[in-house]
């Protein structure tokens, strides 16, 4: 299911989270179009290793837990989070990126992504 790799700003694809191998999280812009993201300037990250779940909540300013969404070359949102992957021992190091599914979460506002190596 999360296994298919795919170009990181794809627009037919559904919503998705692509982890990059450079310790980067891209967030497909058409899950920003999907959720209404498309301003989005900070968020958190939180994992919970037990469900291998992913959680992305926008954040409204930044904040000492917040991550910056930078946008590189064809204004594709980027976290750049090698520290905070590590320390949650997500692998990214070894394999070409990774495709995810991206669910929304209208109760919390939260970017779900069940992540599986």
């Amino acid at each position: 299911m999360n296994d298919t790799k795919k170009p990181c700003n794809t627009l037919l694809a559904p919503p998705g989270v692509t982890i990059r191998r450079e310790a980067k999280i891209c967030i497909h812009k058409q899950t920003l179009r999907e959720y209404g993201l498309e301003d989005l300037q900070f968020v958190t990250l939180e994992y919970d290793a037990g469900m291998s779940l992913l959680k992305i909540q926008p954040s409204v300013e930044e904040n000492s837990s917040s991550f910056k969404v930078v946008r590189e070359r064809g204004n594709v949102p980027i976290i750049l989070c090698k520290e905070w992957l590590d320390e949650n021992q997500i692998p990214y190091q070894d394999g070409p990126a990774k495709v995810f599914k991206a669910d929304w979460n209208k109760s919390s506002e939260t970017i779900l992504v069940k992540l599986s190596y």
